[in-house]
């Protein structure tokens, strides 16, 4: 694995749009804690693990196992059934 210097680093485009993002997404997540409930931003929070999992199925059709699909499955309805 190739090390990265800091001056290697700050220069990256990509590593500096990533901490854009970062950054962005900190900000969004505190502001939500701010207008909205502790508990449903956290329960929201938990979303975020269906997405990729998701996209990797659809965009580069990746095989789930029944465990998976079942994991996604009660996240989904977790966060359903909380919302409601």
């Amino acid at each position: 694995m190739k090390k990265f210097t800091m001056k290697e680093l700050i220069v990256d485009k990509i590593w500096l749009l990533s901490l854009l993002i970062g950054g962005l997404g900190t900000y969004t997540y505190l502001y939500s804690l701010k207008i909205g409930l502790f508990s449903f931003v956290q329960a929201m929070l938990s979303f975020t693990i269906v997405i990729p999992i998701a996209a990797g199925w659809l965009l580069f059709k990746e095989k789930l196992t029944v465990v998976e699909w079942l994991s996604v499955g009660l996240i989904t309805a977790g966060i359903i059934l909380y919302s409601v």
